[in-house]
C-alpha cells in the first residue's frame, strides 16, 4: 500500500504471509566409516518434516521536501527458514562441505527460523552536476543460523562446524554514493560499503563478514567513445570470529581500465585491462583451498585474479 498522507509524505506498507513445508526421505549408506554409519542412524531416528509459517511487514516513510532531495525511514519485520543444507546436511564428509571456507559441516534438522527487525534510513540528494546517497541499516536478528564448532574433529583435524541458531546477532552498517560532473564528458564516481557483524551470545565477530570496500572511477564518454579509469580497494579485515578460526586478509587496491566505442547505432565494442599491475590479492569472502598438491597452501584462500585482458561486443537490434 502507498499513499501520500500529506504534501511531500508518502506512506508505503506491506505485508506477506508464507508457508512452507520441507522433507527429507531416510538416508541409506551401507558402506562408510563407524562415524558415518552413526549419523545415518541419528539422521534416520529424528523428526525430518518441518513445517514453517510466518508474516513479514514492512513500513516506510518518504519525505520529498524538493525535486532534489529525498528521505527514507523504514522498518521491517523478516523472517528466512533454514535452507536445505542447513537442516539436513546429515553427515560432515569433505564432498559435502559445500560452504567453501576449508570447514565441514554438519546441518540440524530442529533449526528453527530466523526472525529479524530491520532499521533502515536513506538520503539522496541530486544537484545539476552532482548526486549523493547516504544509506544506513540496523539489522537485530533472533535464533540467528551459524555454525558453530563442536567436539568431532574433520579429517584435517579441526573442529566440524555445525548449524545452530544463536540467541542474537546484529548488524549494521552504510553505503555510499556520489558522482560529479566535471564537464559535459568527464564524470567522477565513487561507492564505498562498510557491514559490521556481532554475535550477541557470546560478543564475537560473525563469521564472514566482508572488509570495507570501495570503488572510484573517472570517466569520459561522449555518446562514441567511452573511456574508464577504475579504483577498486579492499580494507584489510581482522573483525573475525574467533570461535571459528577465521583467518584475517589484507587489504588491498586494484586499477582497471576500460575502453569502448560504439560502431554504429548497434554495435558497441569494449576491451579493456582489469587488474593492471598484476596485484596478488585475496578477497574476504573467496574460497578457501582444501586440495593438495596446488600452487595454494591448503588453508589458505583462493587468490584473486592477476592480471587479465577482455574484450567484447554488444549488438542490439
Amino acid at each position: 500500500w502507498e499513499e501520500m498522507i500529506v504534501e511531500q509524505w508518502t506512506l508505503l506498507a506491506g505485508v506477506r504471509g508464507e508457508w512452507l513445508r520441507t522433507r527429507a526421505g531416510a538416508v541409506a549408506s551401507e558402506f562408510g566409516p563407524p562415524p558415518v554409519l552413526a549419523d545415518q542412524i541419528a539422521f534416520n531416528g529424528t523428526n525430518r518434516r518441518k513445517t514453517d509459517s510466518w508474516a513479514d511487514a514492512t513500513v516506510a516513510v518518504r519525505f520529498t521536501p524538493d525535486e532534489q532531495n529525498r528521505l527514507e525511514l523504514g522498518v521491517a519485520l523478516k523472517q528466512r527458514a533454514p535452507s536445505l543444507v542447513e537442516r539436513y546436511l546429515w553427515t560432515p564428509l569433505n564432498a559435502s562441505a559445500g560452504m567453501a571456507d576449508g570447514r565441514t559441516y554438519l546441518g540440524d534438522p530442529n533449526l528453527s527460523p530466523e526472525r529479524s527487525i530491520e532499521v533502515g534510513f536513506s538520503y539522496s540528494h541530486n544537484a545539476d552536476r552532482w548526486t549523493f546517497q547516504f544509506s544506513p541499516f540496523y539489522q537485530s536478528v533472533r535464533n540467528f543460523i551459524e555454525g558453530a564448532p563442536i567436539t568431532r574433529l574433520d579429517p584435517n583435524g579441526r573442529p566440524v562446524l555445525q548449524f545452530h541458531n544463536q540467541c542474537r546477532a546484529e548488524l549494521y552498517g552504510t553505503e555510499l554514493g556520489a558522482s560529479y560532473s566535471l564537464s559535459q564528458h568527464w564524470t567522477l564516481q565513487a561507492t564505498a560499503s562498510m557491514v559490521r557483524g556481532k554475535n550477541r551470545e557470546t560478543g564475537d565477530n560473525l563469521y564472514r563478514i566482508p572488509p570495507l570496500t570501495g570503488l572510484v572511477s573517472l570517466t569520459y564518454d561522449d555518446s562514441v567513445w567511452q573511456w574508464i579509469v577504475e579504483g577498486e580497494f579492499a580494507d584489510t579485515q581482522n573483525r573475525v570470529a574467533s570461535f571459528n578460526d577465521e583467518q584475517t586478509t589484507s587489504g588491498y587496491g586494484l586499477l582497471n581500465l576500460r575502453l569502448a566505442r560504439m560502431l554504429g547505432e548497434q554495435l558497441r565494442v569494449e576491451v579493456g585491462v582489469e587488474n593492471v599491475f598484476d596485484k596478488q590479492y585475496a578477497n574476504h569472502l573467496s574460497g578457501v583451498n582444501r586440495v593438495g598438491g596446488s600452487a595454494v597452501v591448503v588453508g589458505d584462500r583462493i587468490p584473486g585474479t592477476l592480471r587479465s585482458f577482455y574484450i567484447n561486443a554488444n549488438w542490439q537490434f
